[in-house]
């Protein structure tokens, strides 16, 4: 989009530099520059040269070709967009997920990839504001994690990220209670 805006921007400061331009000069200057440019024998034979190429079938082939491949990239985008989860889903999943491989594993201490895989979801919990249970609670509640995480998902699932941040906080709430 921000290509777009500059294409505009550079467009029409370009036009105003032409009408800046011809506004500056008188108008027998520009007849006389006109006439001048008409003569010239390049400037003639130019419009019947782009005529004769455009009228030539490679010429088409290719300018079909070029507009085919720029629809194909826009309606890809188009159905990239369409098909992917919103942030808020993607959370939702990877919380759901953790939850679900810790629920799986029979020791967490033995596993790291459980635990590399908790604090990455931890962190992207705290990154969007939801309270998270304490790193030191003197031990490391699995059952307390799985149902927090369970809970945080269904939330997230249900009724969107606000009744998420409220459940989460009651939960940490009554944590050591």
């Amino acid at each position: 989009m921000k290509n777009i805006w500059n294409l505009i921007a550079l467009v029409g400061s370009s036009l105003l530099a032409l009408i800046t331009f011809m506004a500056n000069q008188s108008a027998s200057e520009m007849q006389s520059n006109i006439a001048s440019y008409a003569t010239n024998p390049l400037v003639r034979s130019l419009p019947n040269w782009l005529f004769r190429v455009v009228q030539t079938d490679w010429f088409l082939a290719v300018a079909f070709f070029a507009l085919g491949c720029v629809a194909t990239v826009f309606v890809r985008r188009w159905l990239g967009k369409r098909n992917s989860p919103s942030p808020l889903e993607a959370l939702a999943t990877d919380v759901s997920l953790a939850a679900y491989s810790l629920d799986n594993s029979s020791s967490i201490f033995a596993n790291p990839a459980v635990i590399a895989n908790l604090n990455v979801v931890m962190n992207k919990l705290r990154r969007y504001g939801f309270a998270t249970p304490p790193a030191n609670n003197g031990g490391f509640a699995k059952d307390k994690i799985s149902y927090y995480l369970h809970q945080v998902a269904a939330y997230m699932r249900a009724d969107g990220i606000a009744s998420a941040k409220l459940s989460a906080q009651s939960i940490v709430d009554s944590w050591n209670k």
